[in-house]
């Protein structure tokens, strides 16, 4: 951040910059997925410089046309481009292990919870036909509640993830023995769920970009 490129007609911009000089600037939209006419620039503070236009150039864009001298802000994951990389490709989403892990606990959790209203429930009209003390009732009442609360809490698999966590753990190390080496547990998970590998004739990726048709 904080250096001066100068950039001309059919360079890919690099970096997210501020437009400092320009001369006739058109660049292609920020958004590549979306076909749209050139955007002209102008600098910031120039002649004919409006407080509306938008002075910066997004990384990733194309200038279409003219030259300009820019002022790069941001690059790497600070950058747009790297921005709409990761909501593109859903980084931040859970892992079909874990969604299947969720609705497992979850199922659990209900599971528990409805035989605990019903043994509480069961076990308060036994209670009341047997009749008795109002203070005993009470207190009979608060015991038939602690039970219930006791089958609800032992009834969520607490050792659940450290069982899956173990699993992938051996499953990395059987990876490493065949000289595959990863850094997070759940790759085992996600080159599993590798459908197909798009590449080119050479079974190399040349390019940066690629669409599928």
């Amino acid at each position: 951040m904080g250096d001066v490129i100068i950039l001309n007609t059919g360079a890919q911009i690099p970096a997210d910059c501020l437009v400092l000089t320009a001369a006739d600037l058109q660049v292609s939209p920020p958004n590549q997925d979306v076909d749209g006419n050139p955007i002209h620039k102008k600098p910031y503070g120039g002649d004919g410089y409006d407080v509306d236009s938008d002075p910066f150039l997004h990384s990733g864009s194309m200038i279409t046309r003219g030259q300009c001298k820019a002022l790069v802000c941001c690059v790497g994951k600070d950058s747009s481009l790297a921005e709409e990389t990761v909501e593109k490709l859903g980084t931040n989403q859970d892992t079909p292990l874990q969604k299947k892990l969720k609705n497992l606990t979850d199922q659990f959790t209900l599971g528990a919870l409805y035989s605990a209203v019903f043994i509480f429930v069961l076990l308060t009209i036994r209670a009341v036909i047997a009749g008795g003390d109002s203070s005993l009732m009470v207190n009979r009442i608060v015991g038939f509640l602690n039970i219930a609360v006791v089958l609800v809490v032992v009834s969520v698999p607490e050792g659940l993830p450290l069982t899956i966590g173990v699993s992938l753990a051996f499953s990395v190390m059987t990876m490493y023995q065949k000289n595959i080496l990863v850094r997070k547990l759940d790759a085992p998970e996600k080159l599993g769920g590798v459908d197909e590998i798009v590449c080119g004739k050479t079974a190399t990726l040349t390019k940066n970009k690629m669409r599928v048709h």
